[in-house]
């Protein structure tokens, strides 16, 4: 999906061509070996997915059993689906449209869920109003919570600030540069927006 300069510039490499990355940059996911055994719940929107198959991938390696969540506007933003349903995993999905799987947010769908699953934690990525859901879920029911913030990063390294935002420390608000801290916080630490409820 082109957003910008940089993805524009992706989409006309070709497979074979060279790119030089620099990363991966910052803190990841709190996914051990310590992991083992236990329930994980991987709830993705949109482009957020992506960190969550080889995130997923990582826990089933562990011998942690993976269920993910995965929402798209339609049927066409579900790109991963087939190879997640390929790999065996236990994938439950939703669609603004209804055009495939449960129709409306993932965050809904994954609401319904809880019903009869109870997840040991809970890993997320996607849009900001998806993950804020999730971690209001994750509060009510008790459950440990990272969610991987999105931002554009100038740099990368901390040098610009363009990629700050307030976290709550020791009963107190900070900016943070996500690059840097980031880009996975604790749902207990991250402040959401107002409004968007």
């Amino acid at each position: 999906q082109i957003t910008g300069l940089g993805t524009e510039l992706l989409s006309q490499k070709k497979p074979g061509d060279s790119l030089d990355i620099l990363g991966p940059l910052g803190k990841g996911f709190e996914a051990g070996k310590n992991l083992k055994g236990k329930d994980i719940a991987l709830v993705g929107g949109g482009r957020g997915i992506a960190p969550l198959y080889f995130l997923s991938q990582k826990l089933r390696s562990y011998g942690a059993t993976a269920r993910i969540f995965y929402g798209g506007k339609s049927q066409e933003d579900l790109p991963l689906k087939e190879k997640f349903e390929k790999e065996g995993f236990d994938l439950h999905w939703s669609t603004d449209d209804g055009s495939s799987g449960f129709k409306g947010f993932v965050s809904d769908l994954f609401k319904t869920k809880l019903e009869k699953l109870r997840p040991e934690r809970i890993f997320a990525c996607g849009p900001e109003l998806m993950m804020k859901k999730i971690s209001l879920i994750a509060q009510e029911k008790n459950i440990p919570a990272e969610f991987s913030l999105e931002s554009i990063m100038g740099c990368g390294f901390g040098a610009c600030w363009g990629c700050v935002r307030r976290i709550k420390r020791d009963n107190r608000e900070e900016w943070v540069k996500i690059c840097e801290e980031g880009p996975v916080f604790s749902g207990n630490d991250i402040i959401w927006e107002e409004g968007d409820e």
